[in-house]
């Protein structure tokens, strides 16, 4: 009650204070519910004996921990004055602010999921926004198959200072001398800190998948990573013949490239395009078929990585492997 005789009543429910004068009628209400902050006491009464004297209001921030990245929230804390001294009601106050800071994070993992060959790298990286730490983060990172893929470095340390910056981990996919198909594996992360907020973490897995770079036992023969259909015959030497001295391959090839090839293609172009890389320096196959002397009309394995090579030598990009129009007018033009 104020000196006039008004009543104020506390609606805790409603997150209000609501203003009734001495007879009970409804004048006005302040205050809103969602800021998390609360004051105390709500009502200060300024009496001709105590006017000057400071009276201290108690700020209390109990802020809902709402799992949101919503960064830092600004409350203002208003004052209503009323009184029947005409200097002194309506008087105006300068609001106080309140900053409310976020504790809530999240990360993210660019690229999440990796496909790759065998004896090959890449990379990914992983980033925290939201809450700075408190305390060091520390990301323990592992292969969930190391045979297939290994990764480095094992452990990323994030700070106050570096928790928004994107660290970098270097996946490799393990060579083995063996076809075993398309594998995959999975890279997962334990985060441990004393900061509450980040101990346990949850990080999402990134998921990788291997191409195996290896030939394909096929009886008693070998297949290159590609159907060799019925009408090529295939010998199966007793005895490894000897190296020859010389080429068995012409000096030139006729350039005629007039399609695209990619892994699975299968007609003459395939085997001009092996002629050429052979011819060139960028051997599909050491021996056997797709060798020097013995290319045929299926695009697989080898050739995608004889060609890799052959495009990163000249720059062709992207060098992906396949043979398109950027690559054959590279060639004819050469």
């Amino acid at each position: 009650m104020d000196a006039s005789g008004n009543i104020y009543v506390v609606d805790v429910g409603n997150s209000r204070v609501q203003k009734f004068n001495s007879s009970g009628v409804y004048q006005s209400q302040f205050g809103s519910a969602g800021s998390g902050i609360s004051v105390s006491p709500s009502i200060l009464t300024f009496t001709t004996a105590n006017y000057a004297t400071p009276q201290t209001i108690t700020i209390t921030i109990t802020p809902v921990d709402n799992n949101i990245v919503d960064g830092t929230k600004n409350v203002s804390i208003t004052y209503t004055i009323s009184s029947s001294d005409t200097d002194y009601n309506s008087i105006s106050v300068t609001p106080t602010s309140v900053s409310v800071t976020d504790n809530d994070s999240t990360y993210s993992l660019t690229p999440s999921s990796i496909s790759m060959a065998e004896s090959t790298a890449s990379t990914y990286t992983l980033a925290f926004s939201g809450a700075v730490p408190t305390s060091d983060v520390t990301v323990a990172i592992s292969s969930s198959n190391s045979s297939i893929v290994s990764v480095s470095p094992s452990t990323l340390t994030f700070t106050s200072a570096n928790y928004a910056t994107p660290q970098t981990v270097t996946v490799n996919a393990v060579n083995n001398s063996s076809y075993d198909g398309t594998r995959t594996a999975q890279i997962s992360h334990t985060v441990t800190s004393v900061d509450s907020t980040y101990n346990n973490y949850s990080i999402s897995n990134v998921g990788v998948t291997v191409a195996d770079d290896e030939q394909i036992p096929s009886g008693g023969g070998v297949k290159l990573g590609f159907y060799v259909p019925a009408v090529i015959p295939i010998t199966v030497p007793v005895v490894t013949p000897p190296v020859p001295t010389a080429p068995t391959v012409p000096a030139t090839i006729p350039k005629v490239f007039l399609q695209n090839q990619s892994l699975g293609s299968s007609n003459a172009e395939v085997l001009n395009l092996q002629k050429y890389l052979n011819l060139n320096g960028f051997p599909v196959a050491a021996t056997g078929l797709s060798s020097s002397g013995h290319e045929v009309q299926n695009f697989g394995y080898l050739t995608q990585k004889a060609l890799i090579k052959f495009q990163k030598a000249k720059e062709i990009k992207p060098a992906s492997g396949f043979f398109g129009p950027i690559t054959r007018a590279y060639i004819l033009s050469h």
